[in-house]
């Protein structure tokens, strides 16, 4: 094709080729630099999780006690990441117990920041098992009074709410200030076996030398 052409373009025609060439074999592989920046700041994703002494009940089947399992979801091990780790790369998650001794029934402990913890240093959750009750909606209505609305609010928990406000009612919050909530259960599915005392028909008094005898109903 470059016979008959004068100098310089037989010598520069199949030099551009090659270049050509050459460039499109360096596109193929994709960017070799890469940039990444964050404008603004990061979304809040709230974790609230149990921190009463149910959470060490273990389930059948299962070999660790619940709040065990719970802290190997967030955090994970040495050849698996937790599920913290991956969110705290797109949010700013904040994790607080709730139902502890050493927390106020309407309050909550903060037990880890991603904002505070030191970036490529491994994930520490520092969980208690020492409270007497389960106030869900306490906790929940905590979120709800927050300034800022979080992106999502997830609840880890092993029972029902058996103390303080109404689990409806913090959720009717929640919702009017368009926060989700995704809700992690921790015990079993179905409800346990158990016995209930209906009552005892006994006589109120008797000899000394007599011996006791009466019925008692069980459920």
């Amino acid at each position: 094709e470059t016979e008959g052409m004068s100098p310089p373009w037989p010598i520069v025609l199949p030099a551009l080729r090659a270049i050509a060439v050459a460039l499109m074999f360096a596109m193929l592989p994709g960017p070799i630099l890469s940039r990444q920046w964050l404008s603004g700041s990061l979304a809040d994703i709230i974790v609230l999780i149990d921190e009463s002494s149910s959470m060490l009940l273990e389930d059948h089947n299962q070999s660790m006690h619940r709040s065990a399992r719970a802290a190997d979801w967030l955090f994970g091990d040495s050849d698996r990441p937790g599920w913290l780790a991956g969110q705290s790369q797109n949010f700013h998650v904040q994790v607080f117990g709730f139902g502890s001794c050493d927390t106020e029934p309407t309050g909550l402990r903060t037990v880890w920041d991603s904002a505070k913890q030191p970036s490529g240093s491994p994930v520490r959750l520092d969980l208690k098992t020492d409270g007497a009750v389960t106030a869900i909606g306490e906790a929940m209505g905590a979120v709800a009074r927050r300034s800022s609305s979080p992106a999502a609010l997830v609840l880890i928990s092993d029972g029902q709410s058996n103390a303080g406000t109404s689990i409806s009612d913090a959720a009717d919050r929640l919702r009017d200030r368009n926060i989700p909530v995704f809700a992690i259960g921790m015990g079993r599915s179905d409800e346990p076996n158990d016995l209930a005392l209906l009552g005892v028909d006994h006589p109120n008094s008797i000899l000394a030398t007599d011996v006791f005898q009466g019925t008692a109903t069980i459920k």
